[in-house]
């Protein structure tokens, strides 16, 4: 299963497929897991060891990304295919709390900006729209790729990364309600595959079609860069307390990487791993899968 003692694997319940997106709640007590067969799963992980089923959400098509609200904990979001994202009270899942419908493509992930209220959704048509979610509200873009938006990630000071096909990087940042301020650009000649910014939200971990993971500073220069597979790296995630970036790759395996060197910590290699998307609180590490349940770790 790997190469350290200290990971080791956790049981949860069951999709009807692949799952494409995981997210664990910021307080470690919830995880959320989206799959191809148009579910969302919401789980309790008070006792991390016995995952217990909690709500099941619906879309009319493969459902590609979750996301928590900051601010309101008992929110979730979730974009699909189906070219909507919904808002959901986990507490009251018979049908949705509000419906945002723009896009002309699938739409790959959304992303709450830290007042818990705005949010970013970014699509396979290359545009990263900006959302009043809980008044229903379109305010505007924040950035547009020459093909498709593959993902966004927002830190805790409202600076918004988006990534795309086309091997764009941007940075901008909202002022006032909707004003969107370009602060940055970065191009690159292959696939961006995921980004993510660091829990201090002063590094932007990006990783690409042909395995590597570059760290960028806030306004996008340089500051590390390192190959962790000869496959896709697909996604990307900080934990302890920065000091360690946690990367999934299309053949199954969770690298765990010291953030400032590179070196490799850990490898968690399991076929039926699809880590396209990671999510990482404290010592829980949650990855999507090609079966029917997430890949879920306790990392110590």
């Amino acid at each position: 299963m790997g190469r350290s003692s200290a990971v080791s694997a956790l049981v949860v319940g069951e999709h009807g497929a692949p799952i494409t997106d995981v997210a664990v709640r910021q307080d470690a007590r919830m995880l959320a897991s989206a799959s191809f067969d148009g579910t969302v799963l919401v789980w309790d992980l008070v006792e991390p060891a016995r995952a217990l089923p909690r709500a099941a959400l619906l879309h009319r098509r493969l459902v590609s990304g979750v996301s928590w609200n900051p601010r309101h904990l008992d929110l979730l979001a979730s974009s699909s295919a189906d070219k909507l994202v919904m808002v959901w009270d986990i507490n009251q899942t018979s049908r949705p709390l509000c419906v945002l419908g723009r896009h002309t493509e699938d739409i790959n992930s959304v992303t709450w900006l830290p007042d818990g209220r705005r949010m970013v959704c970014v699509s396979e048509d290359g545009v990263a729209s900006l959302w009043d979610a809980l008044a229903s509200r379109y305010l505007g873009d924040v950035a547009s790729h020459a093909s498709q938006c593959t993902g966004v990630s927002i830190s805790d000071s409202g600076l918004i990364a988006t990534v795309g096909k086309d091997g764009g990087t941007t940075l901008s940042r909202v002022v006032e309600e909707a004003s969107v301020l370009s602060l940055a650009t970065r191009s690159y000649d292959e696939s961006i595959e995921s980004c993510c910014w660091s829990r201090s939200g002063d590094r932007l971990a990006i990783t690409t079609e042909t395995g590597w993971v570059y760290v960028l500073d806030s306004a996008l220069g340089d500051v590390g860069a390192f190959w962790v597979s000869a496959s896709a790296a697909r996604s990307v995630a900080w934990r302890d307390k920065d000091r360690e970036l946690v990367v999934g790759d299309y053949d199954g395996r969770i690298h765990f990487l010291d953030s400032v060197t590179g070196r490799a910590r850990a490898v968690h290699d399991n076929p039926q791993a699809w880590p396209r998307s990671l999510s990482c609180v404290g010592d829980v590490v949650a990855a999507g899968s090609m079966g029917s349940i997430p890949e879920l770790l306790s990392v110590s």
